[in-house]
């Protein structure tokens, strides 16, 4: 189990914890769960959180390439309606429920980015049709 010391002590557990679990095989040793369990949730909760902006990363985008051609391509309108109505709702319940300016700015960035795609619908339009080769 000495190639995973390496890996494993700096960033999940202490010196003591590891030889407790490989090295003595006490897997229920509770100060070491505990140690493990607090750095796996913190990792995750890091994960998640970058996680979270992989969406508003891809509207970004999406507004970009709708942009440089000049129309929306096979977007729905309907669903583009709805994910910015629901952006703003989700704006509204957090500020009168939580008042997490935080949490309600999450929501204010996907209504925006939402916001610009409707307006790019609007003004854009759908897919433009190829025109037929004449021969």
């Amino acid at each position: 189990m000495e190639p995973l010391r390496p890996l494993l002590v700096p960033f999940l557990l202490p010196e003591r914890c590891f030889d407790q679990f490989f090295l003595r095989f006490q897997l229920l040793d509770v100060p070491c769960l505990k140690i493990l369990l607090s750095k796996v949730l913190g990792y995750g909760i890091v994960a998640g959180s970058v996680l979270v902006k992989v969406p508003q990363l891809l509207k970004v985008i999406q507004i970009v390439s709708n942009a440089r051609q000049g129309h929306t391509g096979q977007l729905s309108g309907v669903t583009t309606g709805l994910l910015f109505g629901g952006a703003l709702a989700r704006i509204f319940t957090s500020l009168t429920e939580t008042g997490d300016l935080l949490l309600a700015s999450t929501f204010a960035a996907s209504a925006s980015c939402n916001g610009v795609l409707l307006a790019q619908l609007l003004l854009l339009g759908g897919s433009r049709a190829p025109h037929p080769k004449k021969e």
